[in-house]
Formats: structure tokens, sequence, C-alpha cells
């Protein structure tokens, strides 16, 4: 993680469009969108940015909600990222991950931000009313979080019930949805 570049990239692309007479519109990614609040140059610049801009889009209403903590009154709009239907007819291949049904579906890297610490106790606790539950947890693991999600899944003692899948391709993600 090379926070410095990062902020670099925020604070020139955000100057792009600045003077050029064109409304600026910022569309807020993920949770790395709210790294900024928590540097003062960069909060002050985010903040004046995200009140002269014609339009502010969030892609989740947790990124909504933590937005306005620091900007209250601030308009803004909820649009999740979507798929096309094509994406959804694509057929798996041969070697598409295979996880005992019935499975709750996570994917995204295992990282604090997408809340696996959250999600792995309330399996947990689901699991002892649906024995038969599993859970596949799909994305990057090489995040330094990973081991420690391991290890909860062990304390909790559902290890052998979490899957943990990597470096899934596109199109098998959606044997993983068909779920």
């Amino acid at each position: 993680e090379n926070r410095p570049a990062d902020a670099k990239f925020r604070q020139v692309h955000g100057l792009a469009g600045f003077g050029s007479g064109l409304p600026l519109v910022i569309t807020l990614q993920g949770t790395y969108s709210l790294d900024a609040f928590y540097h003062v140059l960069e909060r002050k610049f985010l903040t004046w940015a995200l009140c002269h801009a014609k339009n502010v889009v969030c892609i989740s209403s947790y990124i909504a909600r933590e937005i306005k903590k620091h900007v209250p009154g601030l308009a803004l709009e909820v649009i999740g990222h979507g798929t096309t239907p094509q994406w959804l007819t694509m057929p798996a291949s041969e070697d598409a991950p295979s996880v005992p049904k019935p499975y709750l579906l996570s994917i995204g890297t295992i990282k604090p931000q997408k809340g696996y610490q959250v999600s792995l106790p309330a399996f947990a606790r689901v699991k002892k009313r649906f024995p038969d539950l599993s859970y596949a947890i799909a994305g990057y693991q090489k995040h330094k979080f990973f081991e420690e999600i391991k290890k909860m899944a062990r304390d909790l003692g559902v290890a052998r019930d979490v899957h943990f899948l990597s470096d899934v391709p596109e199109k098998d993600l959606v044997k993983l949805y068909d779920n």
C-alpha cells in the first residue's frame, strides 16, 4: 500500500477539471474513498470538491452515510455497480470451484474494509441453526488481514465450512452466484 501515491492521485484527479467550466461529478467507488477524511489537507480538499461538485455518486449506502458524517447535508446519489445479462449467461469452465450447497457468498479482497470480521461471526451464529450451511469467500488473499480471518474461522469453530477461493476467473463467478 502506497498511501502517498494514492493521495497524490486523488488530488491530481480532482484538480484535472478545475477551471474548465465543465461540471464536476465525483464518484466514490469504495471505502478507500474515505481515507482522505483522516488527513488534514486531503480532508479540506475533498470537502471543498464535494461541496462544489454538480453530482456526487457513491457505490453503496454505507459510503453515502460515511460521507454525510463528514459533509452533513451533502446531496448525493447511490448507484451500485451493475452487470450485463450476457455476463449472467456465461458458461462456467469445467474446473470452476465447487462449494457444498447451500452457501453464503462474499466476493472481494479479504481486507478489513470488506467487513469479513462481521460476516464471519454472523455466519457462525447462523450455522448453529442451519448446520449444512457453508460460506464461500472468493477474493484476493494476499492482504495481511487474510491470516486474521482464517484464524477467526478456526476460533469460531467453522473453519471446515468456510471455503476461501482465490483467483476465480470472472466466468466462474457466475457458477458461484448461481447457488
